[in-house]
């Protein structure tokens, strides 16, 4: 006469986990004639085929802690209670196997300070690129594409996190605009290719304006009206076209041929606006006030 051990999970595995990831297992072992089996001990093989040891708590849970393989793809691991003789009665080999799949690591992209470059010049974008665990992405590639998928460009991610998160690396590219005047499309792309565990694909498209060539110059000068402040760091626009005020609150805006909205903001003044026809080099004055404090109350509509 022999008995038939049940072992079995109290809960399943995660149908998919990440490669490398910590798992627990908790598994269950009962005798159907209620036989007392604490203290047996099962062997529990890896994916890779590594074997260990692990002592039973009899009828209560015991967690077996287990981690994904370094590979994406189908994974298993064998626990097997081995056949023993228990008070007198031989309890039969009970095996158990656990599945899930193994998936790279989730990445995401980010793509800032985009500029709006002037016709066949060279600007640099930044972009980011992290882990969903936090790997140390630094050294690898990034590359951008235009939109008909050829590589335009490649940087590397920097060794170090970005400061201010918690696992972005950055790297700065480098690109040559259109030689036209338009709005233009790209597409940042990593694709894993670096040592460690493996990480999915990502991409992020981003768009920026190529602007003309200027033709003439624009000399904005930002009188204070009222306003004890530097005049220094004010953002001067003529449409797309932009400077910024030097210590004397002055900027010089290279624009080609055409009318324009002229605007001066900066958090601290009131914004201020001007239409103004270019049709060569020439000068305005903008003023720039204190700005008032805004009463959301009064300007919020009540229902």
């Amino acid at each position: 006469m022999s008995h038939r051990p049940t072992l079995a999970l109290v809960e399943p595995l995660p149908p998919a986990v990440d490669v490398g990831a910590d798992l627990v297992a908790r598994v269950r072992l009962a005798c159907p004639a209620g036989c007392d089996l604490g203290g047996r001990s099962v062997r529990v093989t890896d994916p890779g085929g590594a074997i260990r040891t692990v002592e039973l708590a009899g009828e209560a849970e015991t967690e077996l802690f287990l981690v994904a393989p370094a590979q994406t793809g189908d994974a298993s691991w064998s626990v097997a209670l081995p056949a023993e003789e228990v008070a007198g009665t031989l309890h039969e080999e009970a095996l158990l196997t656990l599945t899930s799949s193994v998936v790279p690591h989730v990445t995401s992209v980010a793509v800032w300070d985009v500029p709006s470059p002037l016709a066949g010049s060279t600007f640099t974008v930044r972009v980011g690129i992290k882990c969903s665990v936090g790997c140390g992405l630094g050294g690898q590639r990034v590359e951008i594409h235009d939109e008909g998928g050829a590589t335009l460009a490649e940087g590397r991610l920097g060794d170090h996190v970005r400061q201010g998160t918690t696992a972005l690396h950055e790297a700065e590219v480098t690109l040559v605009a259109p030689a036209g005047a338009g709005v233009y499309s790209r597409r940042v792309v990593f694709g894993d290719s670096g040592p460690g565990l493996p990480h999915a694909d990502a991409s992020a498209d981003f768009t920026f304006r190529v602007l003309d060539p200027p033709e003439h110059t624009v000399a904005v000068t930002v009188v204070p009206r009222g306003l004890e402040a530097l005049m220094e760091g004010i953002e001067v626009r003529l449409g797309p076209y932009r400077a910024y005020t030097d210590a004397a609150g002055v900027a010089r805006v290279g624009v080609p041929e055409g009318t324009y909205d002229v605007s001066i903001w900066r958090i601290d003044i009131e914004p201020w606006s001007a239409s103004l026809e270019v049709r060569g080099d020439t000068s305005v004055e903008a003023e720039a006030t204190r700005r008032r404090p805004v009463d959301e109350d009064a300007e919020r509509i009540w229902m």
